[in-house]
């Protein structure tokens, strides 16, 4: 299984330093969400889905909708989330 991060500092990095031997970023079986930077705020969710091997979105920050990242594709967690 490939598993791709997405974050900056020093989360991000400590997270995907574990991973690191799993491959990149294209063809991922999953991303990880382990930040709250800005620029991760918008991402083109469609281009995403283009570089994933499933659709399995984990996010670590809670930034995104439920409702919304399902109807976008995605088989979408959220961390600390009921």
């Amino acid at each position: 299984m490939k598993i791709g991060v997405i974050g900056s500092g020093y989360v991000g990095l400590v997270v995907a330093a574990c991973f690191s031997e799993m491959g990149n970023t294209e063809n991922v079986d999953a991303l990880i969400l382990v930040t709250e930077r800005k620029e991760f705020r918008s991402p083109d969710f469609k281009r995403i889905l283009k570089f994933m091997n499933t659709n399995v979105f984990i996010d670590g920050r809670n930034l995104f909708n439920y409702r919304q990242m399902k109807e976008q594709g995605f088989n979408y967690s959220q961390i600390g989330v009921k």
